[in-house]
């Protein structure tokens, strides 16, 4: 599994006003992701791809094959112009992905279906997988069961560790819930605790490692996925200056890219020494949290 980066792992950053253009925000992100030591970059919808002539597309391949990077499409919605744009630009950043974010109900799931039936043989034409993230749109497993409807290999899940828990969703739901297509991770973590007057709860963004999400707990129960990217992102609260908040979020980029290759080091440490066998066949095919472990993350 390649580790890499989205343009949501800087989305402070790449709103900063010395860029002029959003092919100058991919060329800056390309050059961080060099600097950082990935191996792929999804290139979000908040960099505009759309706006991005194709000259400045064949720059970024360019650019990207110098640090031996590979690309991926981001984008949100599902309207058949959206998708086959979307399309268009993978096939020119020689990108095999394009993650969406449905833009939709749950009760538009009927036309949702047969949208992606109508465009599973193009994508499996052009080789690229679109993969659909789950959010706070749509329950997860919903969206599981309607891409089991579509029934395509070019039509999988981008898993984020975090985005359904405005549905009240954790991640141990989810990935019961969505494992069978996962093709493509979003990783990212948020702490939740209780305000100064106690009242409610508040989550929000940390670097990984530092809150709920539980690496460890993740790499044992995907071992049947196909995903071969795991992409960083961040939720960083804004600090008192753009300035204070931009460098937060370069510590919080690196700590949690450091986070993730220490634990599939140890996931792969692990499943060559005989602490495997402690890994139950009930452990793997169930979701069930059996106590609380480490910053109040759940133990399956």
């Amino acid at each position: 599994m390649k580790i890499g980066i989205t343009s949501y792992a800087f989305p402070w950053s790449l709103q900063q006003p010395r860029f002029r253009s959003h092919l100058e925000r991919c060329r800056w992100l390309l050059d961080e992701a060099g600097r950082l030591g990935v191996g792929v970059v999804q290139l979000a919808d908040n960099v505009h791809l759309s706006e991005i002539e194709p000259a400045g597309l064949r720059q970024l391949v360019d650019q990207a094959r110098e640090s031996d990077l590979e690309l991926e499409v981001g984008i949100r919605g599902l309207e058949p112009a959206q998708l086959y744009e979307a399309l268009r630009n993978a096939r020119t950043l020689q990108a095999g992905l394009i993650r969406t974010v449905p833009d939709l109900w749950p009760d538009q799931g009927v036309r949702w279906v047969e949208r992606l039936r109508a465009l599973a043989p193009v994508l499996q034409t052009a080789g690229v997988v679109l993969a659909i993230e789950n959010h706070g749109r749509v329950p997860a497993r919903q969206l599981g069961d309607l891409i089991q409807a579509v029934n395509s290999p070019s039509i999988g899940v981008c898993l984020d560790t975090v985005n359904s828990l405005e549905n009240g969703e954790d991640l141990y739901s989810v990935v019961e819930a969505l494992r069978p297509w996962v093709v493509n991770l979003h990783l990212k973590d948020v702490r939740i605790f209780r305000p100064a007057h106690q009242l409610g709860l508040i989550a929000e963004g940390c670097p990984l490692g530092k809150g709920i999400v539980d690496l460890k707990w993740l790499w044992r129960h995907l071992p049947g996925a196909v995903a071969s990217h795991a992409l960083v992102e961040t939720w960083t609260p804004p600090q008192s200056t753009p300035e204070e908040t931009c460098a937060m979020e370069q510590v919080w980029v690196e700590e949690s890219l450091r986070v993730v290759k220490d634990s599939q080091k140890a996931w792969v440490s692990w499943t060559e020494g005989p602490e495997r066998n402690e890994l139950r066949e009930s452990d793997t095919a169930s979701g069930d949290c059996r106590g609380w472990g480490k910053n109040g993350a759940a133990r399956c």
